[in-house]
């Protein structure tokens, strides 16, 4: 596996096992069947709108797996200022 760190490249082999955990400030890689933890807060007098403070997505399947019956679309990110109900 290479990694970027800045501008240098680090090669590092990988046992055959391995699990990596990273943080991403947005959420395209999210795939059906995914867990979705989320804390946070809301208004009562809107219960269906929620201010996370915290939300943790964790993949049902490694990335690179996809599902062979699965066709490809383009991921399209949804507008959250246009949410009603979750």
């Amino acid at each position: 596996m290479v990694v970027l760190a800045g501008p240098t490249q680090v090669a590092v082999e990988l046992a055959e096992k391995v699990q990596i955990a990273f943080s991403l400030a947005e959420f395209s890689l999210v795939r059906a069947g995914d867990t979705v933890e989320v804390s946070g807060w809301a208004y009562p007098q809107q219960p269906n709108h929620v201010m996370a403070s915290r939300l943790t997505i964790t993949a049902a399947k490694p990335l690179g797996v996809e599902d062979e019956n699965a066709k490809k679309k383009p991921t399209k990110m949804p507008d959250l200022n246009s949410l009603d109900d979750f």
